[in-house]
């Protein structure tokens, strides 16, 4: 994103550190202009309305600043500015995906009535969301597939560069969807031991474990999946480092 440097370097002459001050102080004797007619006129403002235009305003200021960040003459700073926007869309997209998925198999009846057969649902979500995650991304990479990389260096190269951004924007997206589903799932099972204070926190380590054994097994099968050509290509290692990345 920030490669594209033409239109971003021309918004970031714009948006230089005088004019947002200007702005900002364009703004704030708009907000004291209103202030001193009010106090003339003798109206009471209410605690609701300040409310409202404290939000209305910091919300302002806030745009204006991602706007200085996001084309800030800095490449770092507006390197580091897209990607943590870009990991707050994701996260709030994950949720959203997440609470419709789950609402959509309650509404189907697979949700569970019972604790134990919420237990076997949210695990079940779990370990669909995790088996897509790698599947996924290993079809984003052309892992699993018949096209793979082309044997020109520039295409190859090309191809790459593409398949990277492709498999970093989806592997943010699937890796807080299935956070999300193991805080669902393993949250179920502390709720189910919370009589005992024990068994809740012994909820704890036993996820860790678990986890941690599950990644475990999903690296050796990815393992075994790229040395099947014998061989691991430069996409079957892009597709491994990604999947690590996003588990941890």
């Amino acid at each position: 994103v920030v490669g594209r440097g033409s239109g971003q370097a021309a918004m970031a002459g714009r948006l230089t550190t005088p004019r947002v001050l200007h702005m900002a102080m364009l703004a704030f004797a708009a907000v004291l202009s209103v202030v001193a007619a009010e106090e003339e006129e003798e109206i009471k403002v209410s605690s609701l309305n300040m409310g409202v235009a404290l939000m209305l305003l910091g919300s302002i200021g806030f745009i204006m600043l991602l706007c200085y960040l996001m084309f800030h003459p800095d490449k770092d700073i507006r390197l580091y500015s897209w990607k943590v926007i870009c990991a707050t869309i994701s996260i709030f997209v994950a949720v959203l995906l997440f609470q419709a998925f789950d609402g959509i198999v309650k509404f189907l009846g697979f949700g569970g009535t019972t604790l134990t057969t919420q237990l076997i649902s949210r695990f079940t979500q779990l370990g669909v969301w995790f088996t897509i995650l790698q599947v996924f991304l290993a079809y984003v990479c052309r892992v699993c597939g018949k096209q793979g990389l082309p044997d020109d260096k520039e295409q190859r190269e090309e191809v790459l560069e593409k398949m990277e951004l492709d498999i970093k924007c989806w592997a943010t997206l699937l890796g807080h969807i299935t956070g999300f589903s193991s805080i669902h799932a393993w949250c179920t099972l502390q709720q189910a031991v919370s009589n005992s204070q024990l068994g809740a926190l012994l909820a704890i380590p036993v996820a860790g474990i678990s986890l941690w054994g599950v990644h475990i097994a999903a690296d050796c099968v990815r393992e075994k999946v790229a040395a099947m050509d014998g061989r691991k290509d430069d996409n079957e290692k892009l597709w491994d480092e990604e999947v690590e990345e996003t588990m941890e």
